[in-house]
């Protein structure tokens, strides 16, 4: 500012400080939903399973690495790959994991995550797959009944907005399934009663009794019956 005399100058300083973008949506290539991979013969006990997906773009151009998660009756766990996108492993151990449990179909559920060192992007699907060894394995497909209790991981893990629970009872009872928050408040009763023998499954749309929505966080459930109780973890994102 001037009045022809005298002058005034103000300076002005501005910092822009850069955010980091999570990594972009990616898709799951193979083994593709609803695919069916035989074991026929010995030779294919050689070969790998090959799980891929398509690479999750960073704009930012940090490294992106990848998570891959599987869960089935006798699997849920995720595995850290690194910066590749894809995973293998021996047909052989899944064999093996077959014939020690005595099934000759195995389903198994899979996605990934990918993480830029801040942020985690969950595959854009959840692939299911079939593997049949029935020729191979020359055993008896289990029955519906199964031979003792149990109570598996509820699947998605983390999840939102709902998620499956399965478990199994041997023999006819009375049988709750329970939901308690971490302060070990009862939150909800689901599929009370008289239950047959089988393997159940059932979905929580995270409510409680009232029907009212829950918030995020880590709530427990249970399954009780005469014989038998067991519990597990799980996590309701928001």
């Amino acid at each position: 500012m001037t009045d022809g005399t005298l002058s005034d100058t103000a300076s002005v300083s501005i910092t822009v400080n850069a955010v980091n973008d999570a990594p972009l949506a990616f898709d799951l290539l193979t083994p593709e939903d609803n695919e069916t991979i035989f074991i026929g013969d010995d030779d294919d006990l050689l070969d790998t399973l090959s799980f891929s997906w398509s690479e999750a773009v960073d704009v930012d151009g940090d490294i992106v690495h990848y998570s891959i998660f599987r869960t089935d009756n006798f699997i849920d766990d995720s595995l850290f790959v690194g910066e590749e996108a894809h995973w293998t492993i021996p047909v052989q151990d899944i064999y093996e994991l077959m014939e020690q449990n005595q099934v000759s179909n195995y389903m198994l559920t899979w996605y990934v995550k990918a993480h830029d060192g801040e942020f985690d992007v969950q595959s854009s699907q959840i692939f299911t797959f079939n593997i049949d060894a029935t020729e191979l394995l020359s055993i008896e497909v289990l029955s519906m009944v199964p031979e003792s209790f149990n109570l598996y991981q509820n699947f998605p893990n983390p999840f939102n907005p709902s998620t499956q629970i399965a478990y199994d009872i041997p023999e006819r009872g009375e049988v709750q399934v329970l939901i308690y928050d971490l302060s070990g408040k009862l939150v909800t009763s689901i599929n009370e009663g008289i239950q047959e023998p089988g393997q159940y499954k059932i979905n929580w749309n995270a409510t409680d009794r009232f029907g009212k929505k829950l918030s995020g966080g880590v709530y427990i459930y249970q399954i009780k019956t005469e014989k038998f109780v067991k519990s597990r973890k799980m996590l309701l994102l928001k």
